[in-house]
């Protein structure tokens, strides 16, 4: 996959990481934002300042058709909320994973969740904003 329009990624979501769901076909939009922060080592008699890097953290924001059907948005998001934390998946588009279709995975925490809100006659979307619980990690190859 080259250049290209995000129509058809791939999202699943569990309180664990036996039991995913797939909530691709309720997500309007998702973004990964992967950071790593930077220390400042600079010592007495430095001319400039000098950095390291230090820890990585990660985040995901998400926002969904709202639907509180089982096994979907709300039945899966709801008990994960102040909860030991779920899982995540998340890939560009919901084809194999290869080079151009990288799967990104990691553990995370919920701590809060809108389960409904929005003005009269507006579609009941959800907005959701995850914080990473240890790394996100990045795969190429299928497993």
């Amino acid at each position: 996959m080259a250049v290209f329009v995000i129509k058809n990624a791939s999202i699943r979501i569990g309180a664990t990481t036996a039991a995913y769901v797939n909530l691709s076909d309720h997500c309007r939009s998702v973004s990964v934002n992967y950071t790593v922060e930077l220390q400042d080592k600079t010592a007495m008699g430095s001319s400039a300042r000098r950095r390291i890097f230090g820890l990585k953290d990660w985040t995901a924001t998400l926002e969904f058709n709202q639907d509180y059907a089982s096994g979907s948005v709300d039945a899966t998001l709801w008990p994960i909320v102040g909860s030991t934390g779920g899982a995540i998946i998340i890939k560009p588009h919901s084809s194999a994973v290869g080079a151009g279709n990288p799967r990104y995975y990691g553990k995370f925490q919920l701590a809060s969740y809108s389960p409904f809100g929005g003005a009269v006659g507006s579609l009941a979307i959800n907005n959701v904003s995850i914080q990473g619980d240890g790394l996100l990690s990045r795969s190429t190859a299928s497993t």
